[in-house]
């Protein structure tokens, strides 16, 4: 599972500035980058007031929604059931937060939603669920 997040940073009092997230899931290929691999799943969305559990629309808020809703598919869609996962994260903040290494200071609704997500994931794959940090852009 590759993830990403991104936002425009927000002017003063601006909650939603253009921002949103990316997943995608690949099985197979070269090198740690799945090179010529095959996608299972492809998700991208923009960040917006409707979406659960998300207050504002920051980098790290971006981020933090990616790796939750790659979580929550691989926990929930067949082609993934009973198979190791390894998430591919450039941020440092979303995977400590939904691993649960770190506790939230803000944006805590959905970094309960992420650790949430996580659990869930790690029990089903019984603990076959890592990660590698990729660097970012």
């Amino acid at each position: 599972m590759f993830t990403d997040g991104s936002a425009i940073p927000r002017k003063r009092g601006q909650l939603f500035p253009p921002a949103g997230y990316g997943v995608v899931a690949v099985e197979g290929g070269q090198g740690h980058e799945h090179r010529g691999g095959r996608e299972l799943h492809v998700q991208c969305a923009p960040l917006a007031p409707s979406t659960p559990n998300l207050e504002t629309g920051t980098n790290n808020s971006a981020e933090l929604l990616g790796f939750t809703r790659a979580l929550q598919w691989a926990a929930r869609h067949p082609a993934a059931r009973g198979r190791p996962v390894c998430m591919r994260y450039d941020s440092v903040y979303a995977a400590m937060i939904a691993s649960g290494t770190w506790k939230p200071k803000c944006h805590r609704a959905l970094a309960a939603e992420a650790k949430e997500a996580w659990d869930d994931l790690y029990k089903i794959t019984s603990a076959r669920l890592w990660m590698r940090h990729v660097r970012g852009h």
